[in-house]
C-alpha cells in the first residue's frame, strides 16, 4: 500500500522499503523481505529486492534489567537517516516498517525517544512510517493502541488478531486520511472489479472439498513433554490474557522461575 500510495501521488520512483532487525511481520512473502528473523528468512532465499533494514535496538549490555523503557537506543533510530542518505536516494523509500514493541523476537520495548525520533526522520524526508500493531493493538499494552501508548502517529498501522479476538482470521489497515482520500480518488475508475473480490467464491468452496486433517504431535501423542526450540534463543516469550490477575503473574514468573533453577 505505501508504495501503491506514493505512485497514486506521482512519486513512483518511491519503491524501497526499510525493515529492522528482528522484525516480525508474517511469513508471507513480503512480511519476510521487511522481517529481519534470519532464522525465517533462510527459508526463503528470494525475497523482495528493494527492501533493507536497520539494526535491532536490543541493547543488553546497557539495558538489561530495565523496567519500563531503556534509557539507552534512542540514537539507533539515526541510522535511518545515515543509512538512506548513504546507501539508498531518500526520495526512493517509501515506508519504514516497525513493531513498536518487538513481539515474537522478545517483548523489546522501544528506547525512550527512538520512536519518535523515527516519525521526525520520516517526516523529513516524506517516508511513510508504519506500525506493525498486529500483537501490540486493542489494549494490549494498556492502551488501545501502541502508537497511543507511545505518543507517536504513525502513517499506517497494520492489525490482526485481536480485531476479533483471535475468533475470525482478519486483519485491517488503519490509514490518515490523506492516504484514504488519495486512494478513493481514483477508486471510482475500478469499483467495477471490487465486488468480484470481495466474495471470494473460490476460496470457501475450494476449502470445504478438502479433508479435515488430523494434527499429529509426536510428543504429546507419546505422552512425553515436548521442548520447542524458538528461533528467539534464550528469550522466553509470555502472552497472558488481559484478565489475568496479579496473583496469577505472581505464580506464572514463580513457575518459570523455579523451571529455570531446575534446568541451570
Amino acid at each position: 500500500m505505501a508504495v501503491a500510495y506514493h505512485c497514486v501521488r506521482g512519486d513512483a520512483a518511491r519503491v524501497k522499503l526499510i525493515g529492522r532487525e528482528r522484525g516480525y511481520h508474517g511469513v508471507n512473502f513480503g512480511g519476510i523481505s521487511v522481517g529481519g528473523i534470519a532464522g525465517n528468512r533462510k527459508l526463503f532465499p528470494v525475497a523482495l529486492p528493494t527492501v533493507d533494514h536497520l539494526r535491532s535496538t536490543h541493547d543488553l549490555a546497557r539495558n538489561a534489567f530495565t523496567r519500563g523503557e531503556p534509557e539507552f537506543g534512542a540514537e539507533f533510530a539515526d541510522e535511518l537517516e545515515a543509512r538512506i542518505t548513504t546507501l539508498h536516494d531518500p526520495s526512493t523509500i517509501a515506508a519504514v516498517i516497525v513493531e513498536p514493541m518487538a513481539g515474537s523476537t522478545g517483548v523489546l520495548i522501544p528506547p525512550k525517544g527512538y520512536l519518535k525520533r523515527l516519525r521526525q526522520i520520516c517526516d523529513k524526508y516524506g517516508i511513510l512510517l508504519i506500525f506493525d500493531e498486529v500483537i501490540t493493538g486493542f489494549g494490549r499494552l494498556g492502551a488501545d493502541w501502541a502508537a497511543n501508548k507511545f505518543d507517536v502517529l504513525p502513517d499506517i498501522i497494520t492489525c490482526a488478531k485481536g480485531l476479533s479476538n483471535g475468533v475470525v482470521p482478519m486483519g485491517a489497515l488503519l490509514v490518515k486520511p490523506e492516504i484514504h482520500d488519495a486512494f478513493m480518488a481514483a477508486a471510482a475508475d475500478r469499483a467495477i472489479e471490487f465486488p468480484a473480490w470481495l466474495y471470494l467464491f473460490g476460496t470457501p468452496a475450494g476449502l470445504r472439498s478438502l479433508p479435515l486433517p488430523r494434527w499429529t504431535f509426536p510428543g504429546r501423542d507419546a505422552g512425553k513433554p515436548v521442548c520447542w526450540c524458538a528461533f528467539t534463543g534464550d528469550i522466553i516469550a509470555v502472552s497472558p490474557p488481559l484478565i489475568i490477575s496479579e496473583a496469577e503473574i505472581d505464580r506464572l514468573f514463580a513457575v518459570i522461575g523455579d523451571a529455570i533453577q531446575a534446568t541451570a
